[in-house]
């Protein structure tokens, strides 16, 4: 009978944590997204859109991402738009809530940048991701890419 106590308590203890895991996972009230190049001309150097409330929006401000002081001025896209793009928050790693707001050396060698900001339940984070591949651990090289196709396939 003793050699069952281990056993019970283990399951016991995965199942618990399993619905931990659960409750942990909190909605995304918002999602900004972009990409910025320091040395570049022309208004597809800076692209930053939201998603809020199941719309899209775009900010007309275009400036350098520059982390969690970044000034936006958003305005809305046409709903069908929204459609063409993925559900980026559904694709958002689990591990990027574990690194620095940096990752990599976005726009070091002209290369560009990701900006990426979530805000769950009043709390924001936000994340300058590295463009060049060579400089991400292999886990973000897929979002990454998703988040280039969704700005590709935006005004």
């Amino acid at each position: 009978m003793k050699a069952l106590t281990p056993l019970c308590f283990l399951t016991v203890l995965m199942a618990l944590s399993s619905c931990a895991k659960e409750d942990l996972a909190t909605p995304i009230d918002s999602l900004i997204f972009g990409h910025f190049y320091g040395e570049c001309t022309g208004e597809r150097c800076i692209e930053t859109y939201k998603v809020e409330d199941d719309k899209l929006y775009e900010d007309v401000l275009d400036r350098y991402a520059g982390g969690d002081h970044q000034n936006f001025a958003f305005q809305p896209l046409p709903g069908n738009l929204l459609m063409q793009i993925p559900d980026l928050a559904s694709l958002l790693p689990g591990q990027l809530y574990q690194t620095d707001s940096t990752i990599g050396i976005p726009d070091a060698g002209d290369w560009g940048g990701i900006y990426v900001q979530v805000r769950q339940q009043g709390v924001t984070r936000w994340w300058l991701i590295d463009k060049a591949e060579g400089n991400l651990p292999d886990w973000l090289i897929p979002f990454k890419q998703e988040v280039e196709n969704a700005i590709e396939k935006l005004p």
